[in-house]
């Protein structure tokens, strides 16, 4: 039969190792949090298993006893043993806690600034892909009233000078297409390379949660990181330890000792982790760079953006307006110098058209983007 004090250092032993099974996932598997989370189970590892003990103790000369035991005849004594910390193992598990709580702190903050990050960036890229559509369903049309000045010059009714121009016309057309494209493409190989973690507004690509939520998120799990942290750090104030092995002499005997402690620090320590915590959720909301504060500016940009766009686009219909108004007055007139002016006009009213499709779509997305900053 085991001793007392063995038996149980073997039932601990045990029933620290079980717990040892890493804790179930609260956040996403991310690199981060496979990182934080190995930290921590690495930490709790050493805090929560017992420790293996060797010890040589040699006693004064001419004492057959001593407090802690009988002695060899030589005075030296030879003992194994485990010591464990009842403290520790719960410093372990709140290792863990910690390590999952700044897990979930870092993934709510990467979701926060990457909604006011990409904000803009996704609004105009649904406006650059409306605007590159519209583009790509005139190209036919601005294509053949190119073939008809070709024609045209080929017959001579038109001059070379009247030719280019239609010419310059269209390769503006053709380069602005290239260009919406290409920044169509960049942003949304940006858009890629940091993708959103949740769901995003059909045929926008803007989020489906408010900002005001995913700032709560933030505020939450960040405080909760800070109540594990504060917690653990508490923990300190107090010492369980149990401490048992053998003595490998004949005949042989086994030893223990229970040591509890407390510091007095603690009598005024945790009013101290209250005023860090309380300090803590104002400067998480009130800081230069605080939820609250990026909140702020991030609605104040939108405003100024969406103000500016719906200005540029009351422009961009004018010009418009004039355009076709000046069609209709030139549709009557069969003249082929009349004709080459309308085609002329007809080219560069897609062009202008295209400017307004990618405003009013620039328009509506930060309309959408203004809504969800307001929550």
């Amino acid at each position: 039969m085991l001793p007392p004090v063995r038996g149980m250092l073997l039932s601990v032993s045990i029933g620290v190792t079980a717990s040892l099974a890493p804790a179930p996932a609260i956040a996403r598997d991310t690199p981060y949090c496979k990182q934080v989370r190995a930290r921590a189970q690495s930490d709790a590892d050493l805090l929560m298993m017992p420790r293996v003990l060797a010890q040589g103790i040699r006693f004064p000369r001419g004492t057959a006893q001593f407090d802690s035991g009988p002695t060899t005849d030589n005075g030296y004594q030879l003992r194994t043993g485990l010591s464990f910390s009842f403290i520790d193992f719960y410093k372990g598990r709140a290792t863990l806690r910690v390590g999952d709580a700044e897990c979930e702190r870092h993934e709510a903050a990467l979701d926060l600034d990457a909604v006011i990050e990409r904000g803009a960036d996704d609004a105009r890229l649904s406006a650059l892909r409306e605007q590159g559509m519209f583009l790509r369903a005139k190209q036919a049309d601005w294509g053949a009233l190119q073939a008809r000045a070709t024609a045209r010059l080929s017959k001579r009714i038109i001059t070379v000078v009247e030719f280019t121009n239609v010419q310059h016309v269209v390769d503006g057309l053709e380069r602005k297409l290239v260009q919406v494209e290409g920044d169509a493409g960049q942003l949304d190989a940006k858009a890629k390379a940091r993708p959103l973690p949740f769901a995003t507004l059909p045929g926008t690509g803007l989020p489906s949660a408010t900002l005001p939520a995913l700032a709560e998120r933030y505020t939450h799990a960040a405080l909760e990181f800070e109540h594990e942290t504060s917690s653990l750090r508490l923990l300190d104030d107090w010492k369980l330890q149990m401490t048992g092995g053998v003595i490998p002499q004949a005949p042989s005997d086994w030893y223990g000792t229970i040591e509890l402690s407390f510091s007095l620090g603690r009598l005024v320590r945790g009013a101290h982790e209250d005023s860090y915590i309380e300090a803590r959720t104002g400067t998480l909301a009130n800081a230069s760079d605080g939820v609250a504060t990026r909140l702020s500016q991030f609605r104040a940009q939108v405003a100024a953006l969406l103000q500016q766009t719906q200005r540029d686009l009351g422009v961009v219909e004018r010009s418009l307006g004039v355009l076709r108004t000046t069609l209709r007055a030139l549709s009557a007139s069969e003249a082929e110098s009349v004709a080459q002016a309308r085609e002329i006009l007809t080219i560069e009213e897609m062009s202008v058209e295209s400017d307004a499709v990618f405003l009013r779509a620039m328009v509506r997305a930060l309309e959408t983007l203004a809504e969800r900053a307001r929550g």
